[in-house]
């Protein structure tokens, strides 16, 4: 809820001479009743020729041809709201709070006092900060003041880091998140609108007094899943997210965002723009060739640099250990993951992709887009299960020993780190 602000407006609807009637319960010949269903209702007194004169609404109520008799019933503002509303036909300075300046721009509108409602959209403006312009463009929305509106949207854009963190934002309506998150769409970080929809989300259950997890999370979020900007963040960021709220994404999901990740990844980096064909192409084969004998590989992962930039391609996963004394063949299907570069032995993550292992052979793995490998920085490649657990007695064959440094070119060599068995072949291509 915003906080109650005081802003003061000259008022050109009424004479100052009648700002002694304010109120004057002695002379006011109508009353507007508040709660009428309650036990404690509230009554408001008024002058009808002072509501009359000012507002042709009231002068049809009063004076036209269906006259309303009795206390008349208001049900659409409260009390306090109404209350300074009738300021404009008393006083020549008007006091607004903005804890009821919706409600009294909704009544001057009803009741078609349209200098009112004009002179109400300028202080309103200047009293809204970054924090609350949320707030003030929902009022805008369902108001229908278009000049307010345009104004907040434009603040908005340009605040939307902001905006999207105020707590005016987590106490949107769906359809304002909705137009809220086209505003900002290119005006901000994405991971700050992931996590601001995610915030959202988490309001929007305690207001339906839903149980906290990633299933009620994705039903408050339902059709607005495709306006949050998943598929712009890092992959590694991404991946917090499915661990943090695991269930909120299906699997279908997950491939389908980190493949667009991947994609996004490739097309900001300058090799975009060449044709892969015209790369050189070459092939790091770590396997040494008089060596016939096979070789249990007893690390899931394999760390690996080189002395210049180059695009990996693919890369040979070993063959699993078949334990039936017939030969049968055995499979299982785990996640394969490229990290790097690698910082005090954590990287980001920039690849994901599942795969079959056999005990047939190796897994040959093309890569959907080249990931870019820089010069001098360490990158990872590793195995884990298909719910992100780690992986224990399983063991992997390599069909020969391999080497620690490979030399794919006369200036070209790359190091492979003690303990790193997962993988016996990588294919790159250089960088122009």
């Amino acid at each position: 809820m915003r906080d109650s602000e005081v802003f003061v407006q000259e008022n050109d609807l009424v004479h100052r001479s009648c700002g002694k009637l304010y109120m004057d319960t002695k002379t006011t010949d109508v009353s507007f009743i508040f709660g009428i269903d309650t036990d404690h209702p509230e009554y408001v007194p008024a002058h009808k020729i002072l509501l009359s004169a000012g507002s042709p609404v009231f002068d049809a109520m009063f004076y036209g041809s269906l006259i309303e008799v009795g206390d008349i019933p208001i049900v659409d503002a409260s009390a306090a709201a109404f209350r300074e509303f009738l300021q404009f036909f008393y006083k020549s300075k008007v006091q607004l709070t903005s804890q009821h300046i919706g409600e009294v721009i909704n009544l001057c509108k009803k009741y078609e006092l349209n200098e009112a409602v004009e002179a109400c959209e300028i202080p309103l403006q200047k009293s809204l900060t970054k924090h609350d312009m949320c707030w003030g463009y929902e009022v805008a929305v369902l108001l229908e003041l278009e000049n307010l509106q345009q104004f907040c949207e434009q603040k908005i854009r340009e605040n939307a880091q902001e905006v999207l963190t105020s707590d005016t934002f987590l106490e949107c309506n769906r359809v304002s998140v909705d137009n809220i998150l086209q505003l900002v769409e290119s005006k901000c970080n994405p991971l700050t609108i992931v996590e601001a929809c995610m915030e959202w989300a988490k309001a929007e259950n305690v207001r339906n007094n839903l149980d906290l997890n990633p299933l009620t999370l994705r039903a408050q979020i339902g059709n607005l899943f495709g306006k949050i900007p998943f598929e712009k963040i890092k992959m590694e960021e991404f991946f917090n997210f499915t661990a943090k709220y695991a269930g909120f994404f299906s699997d279908k999901e997950i491939e389908t965002i980190t493949q667009t990740i991947f994609e996004n990844q490739f097309r900001s980096s300058i090799c975009a723009t060449l044709p892969l064909s015209v790369l050189p192409k070459f092939d790091c084969d770590r396997r040494i060739p008089d060596d016939m004998e096979l070789y249990e590989a007893q690390r899931l992962f394999c760390c690996f640099e080189s002395n210049a930039n180059l695009l990996l391609r693919e890369f040979d996963l070993p063959q699993l250990c078949s334990n039936s004394v017939n030969n049968d063949i055995k499979t299982i299907e785990l996640i394969c993951t490229i990290n790097g570069p690698y910082n005090n032995l954590k990287g980001e993550l920039i690849f994901f992709k599942k795969v079959v292992l056999t005990s047939e052979a190796e897994t040959y793995t093309v890569l959907p887009q080249p990931v870019i490998i820089e010069a001098n920085k360490l990158y990872g490649i590793s195995i884990i299960g298909l719910k992100y657990q780690y992986i224990e007695d399983v063991p992997f064959l390599q069909r020969k020993q391999l080497k620690k440094t490979v030399e794919i070119d006369n200036d070209i060599k790359i190091k492979i780190f003690s303990g790193s068995e997962l993988v016996s072949r990588l294919v790159f291509q250089k960088m122009i």
